[in-house]
């Protein structure tokens, strides 16, 4: 069963990575990052100033990208975001 929290993390996921990949990572990251960020990808550093960097740069080389968010994951306090992307 779904819980109102579990919807709660997936949108907060989801707001979080549009905002960011969409050109705004600073405000994603203030509006929905607590005091520690780890990141999963390997190219990507851990903390708040990474991401922002990956999402900046992302913005400058793919400026026609778009996102298209097909499913989101919750578990505890975990989301994974199935994302199409070009």
């Amino acid at each position: 069963m779904m819980t109102d929290k579990l919807r709660e993390n997936k949108s907060n996921a989801i707001a979080f990575y549009k905002m960011s990949y969409e050109g705004n990572p600073r405000k994603a990251v203030e509006l929905y990052v607590g005091n520690e960020y780890m990141q999963h990808n390997p190219l990507v550093g851990d903390g708040k100033q990474p991401i922002i960097d990956y999402f900046d740069r992302m913005a400058g080389e793919y400026p026609e990208k778009s996102i298209e968010f097909i499913r989101a994951v919750a578990e505890g306090d975990l989301v994974v975001l199935h994302t199409h992307q070009v």
